[in-house]
């Protein structure tokens, strides 16, 4: 039975294009296939999607946990460690905070192909509340699995009297019937003596397998499997299937294992390799959104993350060939998931916005250096020289901050077009001061060899209490 459902009115907000990013500065590859993060309330950004008539393979859901708390992104500036606000967790009553979820919940159905896939991530807090909103939204036909996320230990943490608190819970729903999990299988490489312990058993020719029961197979297939040397006859005569390891190197063996719905074996974000930290609140490990991702989709298909936060979501969708479409409120947000794509040196994405006014600061630099070359092309150098903050970012800045040495400090990332055409701004190049422990200083001088000397370059830049240029137009 099929319940009714009021959905969200069909107002939207146009999303504005405010620059296209290309990490390895080549302009290849058409706009129909560039990945898109967007900053804006996810609301009017899934709304705006609805009415584009976009479509993913799969939503990822990863909202506040109700949890009442405030969220901050740690960055380092001059050794001293700053807290930016991410974002707050804090809800007048549990019913505001489940009509939030459920307006997505409502927009995500819409969003996704026939053949699509809803996951949302929650923890003790809401899960019963959420479980009930998806069973009603999407129907309880089309559940597919509550998967359990056991992270280990983090310490006893536990209030008196309760058991520590060590895992978060994922839902699984298809839009449809015709949407279907692909399995996914945990690998271990293994020595001879190493599976033999674990229960294997070797061949004459040192092949190492398991066995299983023969189940429905008919006399003639038994006999055509023990040509092929996969029977195995226990001491009373019972036949068996022998299934085998596949083998590696010289001595070693690979046992795949089929993943069930406990994730035990995909460590939290305090227990991962610490370049993978991003000091970003509440930030979801790479090897959790692979998982999610591999059993999800194919090659090429969308994915849509609408609590994007630090950009894991956007990263490994990129890394793993999908097109992806990220959305945050938080502008600090989209400025870490920029910076993380082009680190990695991602394919052409575009950033965009529901066009929020943000405070407006000043860059200025000195003046550019054009050389031409040898070869007929020319060499360009632009050298920052100064930044100033928006007047209503000065005391957050000092509060934040405290002293600084230079203004450019506050300069999270500035970027260049190398022949802006008065238009559209191409990020052809760009310095970010980096993320988590291992950040990096902002490389304040940019340097280009283009083949024709350009009439016009141009400059935006953004701080890291969101205060951003406009765009700066120099003619060359």
């Amino acid at each position: 039975m099929t319940s009714k459902r009021k959905e969200p009115a069909k107002t939207s907000l146009p999303l504005k294009i405010s620059e296209k990013v290309f990490p390895t500065a080549s302009l290849e590859g058409g706009e129909e296939t560039f990945s898109r993060l967007i900053e804006g309330d996810n609301l009017d950004v899934m709304q705006s999607l609805v009415h584009d008539k976009t479509k993913a393979k799969l939503i990822y859901m990863d909202p506040p946990f109700l949890s009442e708390a405030l969220y901050h992104q740690k960055i380092i500036i001059n050794k001293k460690t700053v807290k930016v606000p991410a974002y707050s967790d804090k809800w007048s009553t549990k019913e505001e905070y489940l009509k939030m979820i459920r307006r997505r919940i409502i927009l995500a159905r819409r969003l996704l192909s026939d053949d699509g896939l809803l996951f949302v991530h929650c923890d003790w807090r809401a899960s019963a509340h959420v479980r009930i909103l998806l069973d009603k939204v999407f129907d309880e036909e089309n559940f597919l699995n509550e998967v359990i996320w056991h992270y280990g230990g983090r310490g006893a943490k536990a209030t008196s009297g309760q058991f520590p608190r060590n895992h978060d819970t994922i839902f699984i729903y298809g839009k449809t019937k015709n949407a279907r999990l692909k399995k996914v299988y945990k690998e271990e490489v293994l020595s001879i003596a190493g599976a033999i312990s674990k229960g294997y058993k070797i061949d004459d020719e040192n092949r190492i397998f398991k066995t299983a029961p023969r189940g429905d197979y008919t006399d003639i297939s038994i006999e055509r499997l023990d040509k092929e040397g996969r029977i195995y006859r226990t001491k009373t005569g019972t036949v068996r299937i022998k299934y085998f390891l596949e083998k590696v190197g010289r001595n070693n063996f690979i046992e795949k294992k089929l993943i069930g719905d406990v994730w035990s074996d995909l460590p939290d974000m305090m227990h991962s390799p610490p370049k993978e930290r991003t000091g970003y609140a509440t930030q979801k490990p790479a090897a959790l959104m692979e998982r999610i991702i591999k059993c999800s989709t194919d090659e090429g298909e969308v994915v849509l993350d609408i609590f994007s936060g630090s950009g894991t979501t956007a990263l490994v969708a990129e890394t793993m060939g999908r097109r992806f479409i990220a959305t945050d409120k938080n502008p600090a947000a989209i400025r870490l998931a920029r910076a993380r794509l082009i680190e990695r040196g991602a394919r052409p994405f575009t950033i965009e916005s529901t066009n929020e006014e943000r405070p407006a600061s000043e860059l200025t630099i000195k003046k550019p250096i054009v050389k031409e070359l040898d070869d007929g092309r020319f060499s360009i150098e632009v050298e920052l020289k100064g930044y100033t903050p928006a007047d209503e970012l000065q005391g957050k800045i000092k509060e934040s901050v405290g002293r600084l040495s230079s203004s450019l400090d506050i300069i999270d990332y500035w970027t260049i077009d190398w022949d802006y055409d008065g238009e559209n701004f191409n990020a052809l190049w760009s310095s970010s001061r980096g993320y988590g422990k291992d950040n990096t200083p902002l490389n304040l001088i940019a340097r280009a060899e283009v083949e024709e000397r350009p009439r016009r370059i141009a400059l935006r830049a953004t701080d890291i209490l969101n205060g951003q240029t406009g765009v700066i137009a120099v003619d060359i």
